[in-house]
C-alpha cells in the first residue's frame, strides 16, 4: 500500500519514487556546494582584512613622517608596498580558490559516479526483468 514493496532480495519502488530520491539527492549535493563555496570565502576573507589593516597604518606612518621631509621616498615606498600587497594577497586568493574548485570537483566526480553506477544498475536489473518475462512468455521450441 505505501511507496514500496520489500521482496526477498529487492526493493520495489512505485512509479515516481526512484527520481524524487534522487532530486533529494540532487539537492543535498547542490546544498554542499554552497556550503563549500561559503566556507571557501570565509577563509579567503581575513586576510584580506589584514592587508587593509595593515594599509591604513602604513597611511598613518605615511602622514607622521611627512614632516621629516621624507614625504616623496615613503610616498614611493607605500605605492610599491600596495602593488605588492595587492599582487600577493590576488596570488594567494588565486591558490586557495584553485584548491577549493579542486576539491569541488573531486567532491562532484564521486557524487556523480555513484549516481551513474546506481542509474546503471537499475538499467541492468530492468532489462534481466525484461529478459526474464520474455524468456517466460515464449513457447517452447518444437
Amino acid at each position: 500500500g505505501g511507496r514500496f514493496q520489500m521482496g526477498v532480495t529487492k526493493v520495489f519502488l512505485r512509479a515516481g519514487v526512484l527520481s524524487h530520491l534522487e532530486q533529494l539527492l540532487s539537492d543535498a549535493v547542490s546544498d554542499s556546494a554552497v556550503l563549500l563555496q561559503a566556507a571557501a570565502l570565509r577563509h579567503v576573507t581575513p586576510p584580506l582584512a589584514a592587508l587593509r589593516l595593515s594599509a591604513r597604518a602604513l597611511s598613518a606612518r605615511m602622514a607622521a613622517n611627512l614632516q621629516t621631509g621624507r614625504y616623496a621616498e615613503l610616498k614611493r615606498r607605500a605605492r610599491a608596498c600596495r602593488a605588492l600587497q595587492l599582487r600577493v594577497a590576488a596570488r594567494l586568493a588565486s591558490l586557495r580558490l584553485r584548491r577549493c574548485r579542486a576539491s569541488a570537483v573531486a567532491i562532484q566526480k564521486v557524487v556523480r559516479g555513484r549516481q551513474t553506477r546506481r542509474r546503471v544498475a537499475v538499467a541492468q536489473a530492468r532489462q534481466r526483468a525484461l529478459q526474464t518475462m520474455w524468456a517466460q512468455q515464449q513457447p517452447p521450441p518444437r
